[in-house]
C-alpha cells in the first residue's frame, strides 16, 4: 500500500488535464473535449484516470496540440480494454518496466525498433489483468 501511494503521488507530480486544461491547449470548449476524451477513452485509446471527483488525463499520452499520440493506441487499447486499473497502466506506461528490460514503454513505443516489444509486452500485462 505505501509504495501505490508514492507511485499515484509521483503520477501526481508529472503533468496530466483536467477536461478544462486540455480543452485550452486544444483551442475548444469544454464540452467538445469532453465529448471527445469520453469517445477516445471508450474506444480504449486514450487512458483516463479517476481521482477524487475529477477525471484526469496523463499528459504523457498527448502531443502538444493536446492530441493523440498515435503510436500509444496499439499499447492502450489492450490494456484499457481489459480493465486494467488506470493508476497501474499510468505507473507502467511511465516508468521502466521490467518486461522492456528497463525501458519506459511510453518512449519506447515512440521508437519503430522498440513499438513491437512494447505492443507485446502491453498484451502480456493486459493478459495479466482481466
Amino acid at each position: 500500500l505505501a509504495r501505490r501511494a508514492r507511485v499515484r503521488e509521483q503520477l501526481l507530480s508529472s503533468p496530466w488535464f483536467t477536461y478544462e486544461t486540455l480543452a485550452e491547449v486544444r483551442g475548444s470548449s469544454v464540452d467538445a473535449t469532453r465529448f471527445a476524451v469520453h469517445k477516445e477513452a471508450s474506444r480504449h485509446r486514450l487512458l483516463v484516470v479517476p481521482a477524487d471527483e475529477r477525471r484526469l488525463v496523463p499528459a504523457f499520452q498527448l502531443d502538444a496540440a493536446g492530441e493523440l499520440r498515435p503510436e500509444l493506441a496499439p499499447i492502450l487499447e489492450p490494456l484499457l480494454a481489459a480493465g486494467a486499473d488506470p493508476w497501474h497502466v499510468w505507473g507502467w506506461l511511465t516508468q521502466p518496466a521490467a518486461l522492456l528490460g528497463g525501458l519506459v514503454p511510453e518512449r519506447a513505443a515512440a521508437d519503430p525498433a522498440e513499438a513491437d516489444l512494447v505492443r507485446h509486452a502491453a498484451v502480456r500485462l493486459a493478459e495479466r489483468s482481466s
